[in-house]
């Protein structure tokens, strides 16, 4: 305790009757262990070990109160037990969320409302880590939060939607750039602000193929080819965002803001037959052999008819209310199937 009775939290804690250093042991290893992240390297200090040979550490991080590392999946069940837990109300999803940004796995700076809304419904896999780690990406989530600001119950999965799918762009141009790699003193590109240079054009158009799902090595046959045009603009965005970030600086690089500008004149030229015609045709075909099958009037009749008999007959009980909920939802979907989002935002 000499060492460290200077620090602030040591202090406070020598001063009480029975001093808790269970406690000042858990802000070290938290300590300790965000500078392992940080270094990528080194061992993690942690309550409980998992039983995998390898450990990801992605899926560790510190409790927001007593700051005890454990498996982000158990966070919740620890809180409710938590020496310090005063903070009530709080989701396993918020939990995690703050768990990452403490951890130092998520090292951008998202906005209150990216925290609040985006990272809470975002799946925790490598594509949501993939996102919420790179500039470019978090950038192009603000700007669609921004641009649907209007759109309270939407605009989360707009921003969620498109920052997935560039952080699955992303992870295929990491994939090729192994395949391709020939030299061992080859620049390695990490980040969507690597990639995005002139001599990677080609690259992008080939990872928006790979993202839009293609069957085997028929490149032309698209599973997904509404997400090859969607990456058209969303490519242009982050090229944007890569210029302004480029401009505020102030040791501007000139030779980066030619590079952006020469990726944006390649979209202009080549994106349109390279990918967005492919994508269009695709789509045109399947609209023209697609065969959508329409239900019987007799059958949506009967179905009504049971609907509105279940809802009279059923009791008003707690034990019946999802029961009452899927009822009412479904009768009020087949009253209007046109405007079926309005069963999302109802209150």
């Amino acid at each position: 305790m000499k060492t460290h009775r200077n620090i602030s939290e040591v202090r406070h804690e020598l001063k009480k009757t029975q001093p808790d250093f269970s406690s000042l042991r858990k802000l070290g290893d938290d300590q300790h262990n965000r500078d392992v992240v940080n270094q990528k390297k080194g061992e993690l200090i942690i309550a409980r070990k998992s039983n995998e040979k390898t450990l990801d550490i992605t899926k560790y991080g510190p409790c927001v109160n007593c700051r005890e590392w454990m498996l982000l999946s158990g966070l919740k069940k620890h809180f409710r037990t938590c020496a310090k837990g005063e903070k009530r109300g709080m989701g396993k999803k918020d939990l995690v969320i703050t768990a990452q940004i403490l951890a130092g796995h998520v090292v951008g700076k998202p906005s209150k409302m990216m925290l609040e809304e985006v990272y809470r419904i975002m799946k925790d896999d490598e594509c949501s880590r993939t996102a919420k780690n790179d500039v470019l990406i978090l950038s192009l989530g603000e700007s669609w939060l921004r641009r649907n600001i209007d759109n309270n119950e939407k605009r989360k999965y707009y921003a969620s939607g498109r920052m997935r799918l560039c952080a699955r762009l992303l992870i295929a141009l990491k994939a090729q750039q192994l395949q391709t790699k020939s030299e061992e003193n080859e620049v390695t590109c990490e980040t969507m602000w690597d990639f995005l240079m002139p001599s990677k054009f080609d690259d992008f158009v080939t990872a928006s193929l790979a993202v839009s799902m293609p069957h085997m090595d028929d490149m032309e046959d698209l599973r997904a080819p509404s997400n090859a045009i969607k990456l058209k603009y969303d490519i242009r965005r982050l090229l944007n965002a890569k210029y302004a970030y480029l401009l505020r600086a102030s040791d501007v690089v000139s030779n980066e803001i030619k590079q952006c500008k020469r990726f944006l004149k390649l979209m202009e030229i080549e994106w349109g037959e390279r990918v967005t015609k492919v994508a269009r045709t695709v789509l045109q075909t399947r609209r023209l052999t697609e065969t959508k099958e329409v239900p019987a009037p007799d059958d949506v009749e009967k179905l009504t008819r049971h609907l509105v008999n279940e809802l009279e007959n059923t009791k008003m009980t707690p034990e019946n209310y999802a029961r009452i909920v899927q009822l009412c939802q479904t009768r009020l979907l087949l009253f209007n199937k046109r405007r079926s989002g309005e069963l999302e935002v109802l209150k």
